[in-house]
């Protein structure tokens, strides 16, 4: 008997969206109590965190379609939009940024992206992202030592050296000079990433683009972080805020854990310690900003997602019928 591979595919998929709800759910559960104290102070807060956690996921699709459009694939609002939202569920779920690969496969499928080009573009906004957080990460360590709040000195020093590496891979990584055609598959793979990041950060107006939207999305990572705070009744300094956020951002970067889980919050309760606020508020802090980030990803994300796997099904059986018999 054969077997309906489309029909199959489209089963795991929902499968695996249904896995994501069931997870989320015992996430929920298992945290209910930190939960129920972290919603019992400002619901109106936690509303206000619910708005700014979907502008951040709109804002972070608004970026990769910047990438698009100037690679000459852009793609419609419901496009991106339900892209960001699935791929950072995917994120949520999985580590070492698999949403990136879920990005990636779509627009292969449905653009003949490259994915060596799709990787420059992931280059450029990480680089991009680390240089922001870093000097947002040095800026708020001037003001607390300004206003005499003691936080770790190894930061600023860390921010520094990480800023200028980065920086030293923007400006001045040459374009690739070994082309040849009898170079292996995997060189020339490297070669064509390297090719493209030369491409990408080489037109101004784009890098100006992407700085902007990147300090967007670090301001409401900040502002996240800073109504939590508020949420849990204990205000934490802007500077220090300002201060977890960057050093968050920096650490999740790799995603080790599913969407940085764990890393985020023990850096958030790292500097809220330094800062001689009591352990037990900043966790609530931090649970209540993963928390409300899980609760849209798994409303918007799963819808999303849907969409995502309705268009590739609908253009997929748009392809067979337009085929020759």
């Amino acid at each position: 008997m054969k077997i309906d591979k489309s029909n199959l595919r489209s089963t795991g998929k929902i499968f695996l969206m249904l896995s994501l709800l069931i997870w989320a759910a015992i996430w929920a559960w298992l945290n209910k109590d930190r939960l129920a104290l972290a919603f019992q102070f400002n619901f109106g807060s936690f509303l206000f965190l619910v708005l700014l956690a979907i502008t951040s996921f709109i804002c972070i699709g608004y970026t990769n379609q910047i990438f698009f459009t100037y690679l000459g694939t852009p793609l419609k609002f419901k496009q991106w939009a339900a892209l960001s939202f699935a791929s950072s569920l995917t994120n949520l779920i999985f580590p070492l940024r698999a949403g990136a690969y879920f990005r990636a496969r779509y627009l292969k499928k449905k653009f003949t992206l490259p994915y060596s080009m799709f990787l420059s573009t992931q280059a450029v906004f990480i680089t991009m992202n680390i240089l922001v957080n870093c000097l947002i990460g040095i800026a708020s360590y001037a003001w607390l030592h300004h206003i005499e709040y003691n936080a770790p000195r190894s930061l600023v020093i860390a921010f520094a050296a990480v800023f200028v590496f980065c920086l030293g891979l923007l400006l001045f990584v040459p374009p690739a000079q070994n082309k040849h055609n009898n170079t292996g598959k995997i060189y020339t793979f490297i070669l064509q990433i390297h090719d493209g990041w030369h491409q990408l950060r080489s037109s101004r107006s784009l890098m100006l683009k992407i700085i902007l939207l990147t300090l967007i999305l670090s301001s409401i990572s900040i502002t996240r972080l800073y109504i939590a705070f508020i949420s849990v009744g204990h205000p934490m300094i802007p500077a220090g805020c300002a201060l977890a956020a960057s050093l968050a951002g920096i650490g999740t970067i790799l995603s080790l854990t599913p969407s940085g889980l764990g890393i985020k919050e023990a850096v958030i309760v790292f500097i809220g310690v330094s800062l001689k606020i009591p352990a037990e508020i900043v966790v609530l802090a931090a649970v209540m900003d993963r928390a409300v980030g899980i609760l849209v990803l798994v409303t918007l994300g799963s819808a999303g997602g849907l969409y995502i796997m309705h268009e590739s099904t609908t253009s997929m059986h748009s392809t067979d019928g337009n085929s020759p018999s």
